[in-house]
C-alpha cells in the first residue's frame, strides 16, 4: 500500500460504530452479527448475507 495508508494505520486507530456502519450499508442495526479491522478492509458479519467486506477508502 502506499506511505500514507501505512502511517496512518487505519486498523489500529480508526473506529466506527455499528449504528454508523448501519447507516453506511442501509440496513438495520440488528443484522450485525460483528465487526472486524483487518489491515486493509473492515469485515462487517450479517445475518442476512453472511459477510461483507468494506474498504477504509469508502469509510
Amino acid at each position: 500500500m502506499t506511505t500514507l495508508f501505512n502511517r496512518l494505520q487505519p486498523a489500529q486507530k480508526f473506529r466506527i460504530s455499528i449504528r454508523d456502519l448501519a447507516k453506511l450499508l442501509k440496513i438495520p442495526q440488528h443484522l450485525i452479527v460483528r465487526i472486524e479491522c483487518w489491515t486493509y478492509v473492515v469485515f462487517v458479519h450479517r445475518r442476512d448475507v453472511g459477510g461483507q467486506f468494506i474498504s477504509y477508502r469508502k469509510l
